[in-house]
C-alpha cells in the first residue's frame, strides 16, 4: 500500500516517526498521525479551517499521553492497531474518491473516521468542527485530481527532484524571492523563501509498513533552516 502514497502522504507517515520519538513513545499511535497532519500542506489547512492548529494540538496530546522517560530506544517504532487501522482507511477513502493514489488529506479523512482514540478526544476538547475540515480536505482533493496542482509522480522519478512542492507555491516563492531581495536566483523553500541550493539537505530513514513485517527505507529531503519537508523517496531493497 505504501507505495500508493505521494510525497506529501509518505511524509506525513514519516514525520509522525519523529513525532513518537520526540515524546519517547516507542510506537505510532493515530496521536502522532494527527500531529504530524498538523504540521503542512492541505491537511494543516483543513484542520485550521475546522479551527486547530499544532501549537494546540500538541499540549492537548502531551496531556493525555505525556512524554516516556527515555530508556532504550527501539530500532524500529511500530504502529498500533488504530493507526494500522487509519492507514488502511486512507485507501479506502482514496478508492471513494476515484483515486488511485493516497496524499495526506486521505489520511486527515481516514483519521476522522476513526471516532476514538487520543486523535478523536484531542479534536473533541478542543472543539474543533469536523465538518469543515473535512470539506476542506475534499476540496483540496478535487482539486488535485482535477490537475490544478502537481499530480503524484511514480516511485523513483522524484529522485532529485522537489516534486511534492505545488507549482501554485514555488511560483509564489520565487515571486516572494524576488519582492526581497530583488533578484531570484533559483528555487526556494515554500515556506521560508530560503534558496534550496543552500538549504535543501537530505536523510535516509528506515519506515515500518503497517503490518510491521518489514521497513521501507525513504529517502527524506527537506529544508535546513525552517525543517519544511521538500519530498520523500521510497527506495529500492538492497540486492
Amino acid at each position: 500500500m505504501f507505495q500508493r502514497f505521494t510525497p506529501a502522504g509518505r511524509a506525513v507517515v514519516v514525520d509522525a516517526q519523529q513525532e513518537a520519538r520526540s515524546l519517547n513513545h516507542h510506537y505510532i499511535g493515530v496521536e502522532h498521525l494527527l500531529l504530524s497532519l498538523a504540521k503542512g500542506g492541505d491537511a494543516r489547512d483543513a484542520l485550521q479551517a475546522g479551527g486547530v492548529e499544532y501549537d494546540r494540538i500538541k499540549p492537548a496530546v502531551e496531556a493525555i499521553t505525556p512524554a516516556g522517560d527515555g530508556g532504550v530506544e527501539p530500532d524500529h517504532i511500530p504502529f498500533t492497531p488504530r493507526a494500522k487501522k487509519v492507514l488502511e482507511l486512507s485507501l479506502r477513502e482514496a478508492l471513494r474518491l476515484g483515486h488511485n493514489w493516497i496524499d495526506a488529506s486521505h489520511l486527515l479523512l481516514a483519521l476522522l473516521r476513526e471516532d476514538s482514540g487520543v486523535a478523536h478526544e484531542v479534536l473533541a476538547e478542543l472543539g474543533a468542527d469536523l465538518d469543515a475540515v473535512k470539506a476542506s480536505a475534499t476540496a483540496s482533493l478535487e482539486l488535485l485530481d482535477r490537475g490544478t496542482r502537481t499530480r503524484p509522480m511514480a516511485a523513483g522519478e522524484a529522485l532529485g527532484r522537489t516534486a511534492s512542492i505545488h507549482y501554485e507555491e514555488l511560483a509564489a516563492g520565487l515571486r516572494r524571492a524576488k519582492r526581497i531581495a530583488g533578484v531570484a536566483s533559483g528555487p526556494t523553500c515554500p515556506s521560508c523563501d530560503l534558496p534550496l541550493t543552500e538549504t535543501s539537505r537530505y536523510r535516509m530513514t528506515e519506515v515500518a509498513e503497517a503490518d510491521g513485517a518489514r521497513t521501507i527505507r525513504v529517502l527524506f529531503v527537506f529544508c535546513s533552516a525552517c525543517g519544511h519537508t521538500l519530498d520523500t523517496v521510497s527506495m529500492p531493497d538492497d540486492e
